[in-house]
């Protein structure tokens, strides 16, 4: 089932996508500062782990908004 298909069905409008992805934007930049370190405690580790992790973060939901409608043909 196509992408317009599904919302339509879901009965959700572009208004609810459009904030459906600003809380997720919000969710992934609240959790982007929890792994921010102060300046003189600098882990370049660290980081690379925290920006490794928001990009699986970010394919994953992505992943999961490709897929809707995926399993209802």
């Amino acid at each position: 089932m196509a992408l317009p298909d599904v919302i339509k069905e879901a009965g959700l409008k572009i208004k609810d996508v459009d904030k459906i992805l600003d809380v997720a934007d919000h969710l992934v930049g609240i959790l982007a500062c929890a792994f921010l370190s102060d300046p003189p405690d600098l882990d370049f580790e660290s980081d690379r782990y925290a920006k490794d992790t928001i990009n699986e973060i970010l394919q994953a939901q992505l992943d999961k908004f490709n897929a809707l409608g995926e399993n209802k043909k």
